[in-house]
């Protein structure tokens, strides 16, 4: 399953970017869990990077992207 899952990612990276930046240190990771706790546990440096994208449109989706960001603005350490 994971590996499917890795596959996606770096689809989505080809897809939207073109692949990953050649010119910034990225590493792809996936990782299992609700949203928020997991991106804050994994972004947990003052130093990483947390980007959280808009994704698809609707109400329910939007409710839950604010969320999450609200969670990750108000606990991440970067």
């Amino acid at each position: 399953m994971r590996e499917f899952v890795e596959a996606d990612l770096r689809r989505a990276f080809e897809e939207s970017l073109g692949g990953l930046p050649s010119d910034v240190r990225a590493e792809p990771y996936v990782i299992r869990g609700a949203a928020g706790p997991a991106l804050v546990q994994t972004a947990n440096r003052r130093s990483d990077l947390l980007v959280i994208g808009a994704g698809g449109r609707g109400r329910v989706r939007h409710a839950l992207r604010a969320e999450t960001a609200r969670y990750c603005l108000a606990d991440a350490a970067c």
